[in-house]
């Protein structure tokens, strides 16, 4: 008897560790976050067969203390085994920790984690990861090198794999979602960081020219990928564009691909680029700093044959145009087309009759995709990965004493910093 009972803790932490084990064997892919507000997070995973289950979120690592909340009702055509859940009534700058519980048990080898962003208005400091170009599935250490930035979320502005080229349907995009999360060093990231993710030519679906599968395209990001909620989301397979706010601080990231229309010499498309314009008019008065996130790069020359703006220079020129005409100031571009870390201070971004808007422009990559698209010049940079290297950017957002300073650092799988630059913007606080 004594044996028995000395033994019974070994074979009680055995037996716990069996039963996780199966738990754990019910969750094929992510989960992952997104969409996280001050008050709310949106968790996706795929499970192995379709089950009831819930999403469990805590302030505390071990549960003592946890929320539980639904699946959201899925869309027509969704996979039965997709677990979509929208966390709400959730604290801001708090960190919650989630797990999914799959009927009666529970999948603790998969806890996730994210920060709920501060509330809206309030100055506030954060920093964010910027990145993009990744080969499908990639399990480069760049990605663990993000991770232990600890940013509070992560922009993959496009190519977050590059297997969608030749894709004919729904399938095709699951898969590729699916090496994706697949990944030991990406799913590690994308359980601790939240992602907020738009696509580029790679993984939409068509390099150059119509996506032969834009249904497809649209119903497998709307399936798998958690995002904030799209400002086209009653169309289908509308476009990607949407918005959200951390303290003072507005983003805007806009779908390069869905309604590019070479013959009719747009890559927005008339109600993307209306929507950017009033969410810009409507951030003269809120917010003194926009990050506007555009996967094709901004700053580039004019020519028919490239992929990025430099394809559709009139409608780039009319848009700088209103930026002058309406007084847009406290604007910055993000993108990673470039596939190199590179900055520029606004002097060579000079576009259209009137001087041109003269905004920073920032971009950041690849991940793991050694190839460069000849955009800029740039003020500082570029600077293209070494054999097996992997960049990123690192971006401060520091809000204090009535400035805002943006503090940009290009770095590699090392940590090593490759690139620097900063810039500032006046934000005058409001009045007590």
């Amino acid at each position: 008897m004594r044996r028995i009972c000395s033994r019974l803790p070994a074979l009680l932490t055995a037996l716990a560790v069996g039963v996780s084990s199966l738990a754990a064997q019910h969750v094929a892919s992510g989960p992952w976050s997104g969409g996280v507000s001050s008050d709310a997070a949106t968790i996706v995973a795929r499970l192995y067969t379709p089950r009831f289950s819930t999403l469990e979120v805590s302030t505390d690592a071990y549960f003592s203390q946890f929320a539980s909340f639904g699946e959201t009702s899925a869309q027509p055509g969704d996979q039965p085994e997709i677990s979509r859940f929208r966390a709400v009534g959730l604290k801001p700058s708090t960190r919650y920790y989630y797990r999914i519980r799959i009927g009666s048990q529970r999948d603790d080898q998969r806890q996730g984690s994210f920060t709920t962003l501060p509330l809206e208005g309030a100055p506030v400091s954060f920093r964010f990861a910027l990145s993009s170009g990744a080969s499908t599935g990639s399990d480069h250490a760049v990605f663990a090198e993000i991770k232990s930035a600890n940013p509070l979320f992560y922009i993959v502005a496009g190519n977050l794999h590059d297997a969608a080229t030749a894709a004919s349907d729904r399938t095709s995009f699951r898969l590729a979602y699916e090496d994706v999360l697949a990944s030991t060093t990406q799913g590690d990231l994308y359980r601790a960081v939240p992602v907020v993710y738009t696509w580029d030519a790679f993984d939409h679906g068509a390099y150059q020219g119509p996506v032969p599968a834009r249904a497809a395209a649209h119903a497998a990001f709307r399936e798998y990928v958690p995002h904030h909620p799209l400002a086209d989301g009653a169309v289908p397979d509308g476009s990607l564009h949407r918005a959200f706010t951390v303290g003072r601080v507005r983003f805007l990231i806009l779908d390069v691909r869905s309604e590019r229309d070479p013959a009719a010499a747009t890559l927005l498309g008339e109600r993307q680029l209306a929507w950017l314009k009033g969410e810009l008019l409507e951030a003269k008065e809120k917010y003194p700093l926009v990050f506007v996130v555009s996967p094709s790069t901004w700053l580039s020359p004019a020519a028919s044959g490239r992929d990025d703006w430099g394809k559709f220079p009139a409608e780039r020129a009319v848009l700088s145009d209103w930026l002058v005409d309406q007084k847009i100031t406290g604007l910055c571009f993000l993108g990673g087309d470039s596939s190199a870390l590179a900055a520029d201070d606004g002097s060579n971004n000079r576009y259209g009759a009137k001087g041109g808007a003269g905004f920073p422009v920032l971009a950041a990559g690849p991940l793991d995709r050694s190839r460069t698209t000849g955009t800029g010049p740039w003020s500082h940079g570029p600077v293209t990965p070494g054999p097996g290297e992997g960049l990123f950017a690192l971006i401060e957002v520091l809000d204090e004493k009535g400035t805002i300073t943006v503090r940009y650092r290009g770095l590699n799988q090392h940590g090593h910093e490759k690139l620097a630059f900063s810039f500032e913007v006046p934000a005058p606080l409001a009045a007590p």
